[in-house]
């Protein structure tokens, strides 16, 4: 990742960060199961800077994710 004020061959490092993952899967019956997933629930975002922690670069967010499915 690069902008105006960064040299393109310049490193980037990540900071620290977490994130909560769920899954959750039923059968309903022999022929039918549903299935639920969460993905980065917490939205947890991702904090990047240069080579020393004052030299901020932008954050990028990492919205929740959230599906569903019916297998049959």
């Amino acid at each position: 990742m690069t902008d105006q004020l960064r040299a393109p061959d310049e490193p980037v490092f990540t900071g620290d960060y977490g994130q909560w993952h769920i899954d959750a899967s039923y059968d309903l019956s022999d022929n039918l199961s549903v299935f639920v997933e969460g993905l980065n629930i917490t939205d947890e975002n991702i904090r990047m800077h240069g080579r020393l922690s004052l030299e901020v670069c932008p954050s990028r967010s990492l919205s929740g994710f959230f599906m569903h499915s019916f297998a049959v």
